[in-house]
């Protein structure tokens, strides 16, 4: 197939994934990654999907990107190609030692400097930053903290089509009742945007965070809100110790995902690295 004709059908694919309900951030991923073939081909003068324009290209993207962007633009790049019904290869994602620690974990005297700084600035960035640390939850799945959800304990978490109750504990509930009553927030979202409505975005979320480094005197690479999540998960292994129940907490589908928390973490192997005299 010439690409000409294979361009005409990134519109479709794109329709496509969108009727598969991939998320907004996959589909972007997907899309970019057919982007980038075509954008590198054109360069090159090559009018063709053959097994070599491919090779080229995944040649390209290693030495352009990092090995796990590499892969996703892969990942979407293969999916286009079976969309389209392309009878040739497929590219082989990289392979990548399995990372099973937290890079630059959250410590908890970390924490507590950023939650006191946090409130210091108002009640919004201790109530944000108390949820994800205490709920474990994702930044895009913030809009299911509800104030129904507070009276009724739970949340009822729908991410990708599965659901999965988010129990509260009754020290966070109250709080954040409390911050509601406060903040006369009587119904729907508890975090929302500049209009009221929206739910906060994971850019503002990301700035609020990272832009405390200073403040706090925690590392800009620690104060990312996936480490919250982290802090969480890690915290609930030490005082719980129940792999099986963290994994349906973090809406994980694999429990091989999860055990990343009971090993140890980055600090920690760097400690003992730097123990070894050569």
């Amino acid at each position: 197939m010439k690409t000409k004709e294979a361009k005409l059908k990134v519109d479709r694919f794109r329709q496509f994934l969108t009727e598969q309900q991939k998320s907004k951030s996959t589909i972007k991923t997907y899309i970019r990654g057919v982007t980038l073939f075509f954008l590198f081909i054109e360069g090159k003068g090559i009018d063709s999907l053959s097994d070599r324009a491919l090779l080229d290209f995944k040649e390209h993207i290693i030495n352009s990107f990092s090995s796990a962007s590499s892969n996703t633009y892969i990942v979407g790049f293969n999916a286009f190609l079976t969309h389209i019904k392309h009878s040739g290869m497929r590219l082989k994602c990289i392979k990548r030692q399995s990372k099973d620690y937290v890079a630059f974990p959250l410590t908890e005297g970390e924490y507590v400097r950023l939650m006191k700084t946090a409130g210091t600035l108002g009640g919004d960035y201790c109530a944000l930053f108390k949820t994800l640390a205490g709920t474990g939850i994702r930044v895009g799945e913030l809009k299911f903290i509800t104030v129904e959800a507070l009276r009724n304990g739970y949340a009822e978490v729908n991410n990708k089509g599965k659901v999965r109750i988010l129990w509260l504990s009754d020290s966070l509930r109250q709080f954040l009742l409390d911050y509601c009553a406060e903040k006369n927030i009587t119904s729907g979202v508890v975090f929302t945007g500049r209009d009221g409505i929206s739910p906060l975005s994971t850019s503002a979320i990301w700035r609020k965070l990272n832009g405390l480094s200073a403040e706090t005197g925690i590392e800009k690479r620690k104060l990312h809100p996936h480490n919250l999540r982290h802090f969480y998960a890690s915290k609930f292994m030490r005082i719980v110790n129940d792999i099986d129940v963290l994994c349906g907490l973090l809406g994980h589908s694999d429990i091989k995902t999860t055990t990343i928390y009971t090993h140890p973490d980055g600090d920690y192997i760097r400690r003992c690295v730097n123990k070894m005299v050569a």
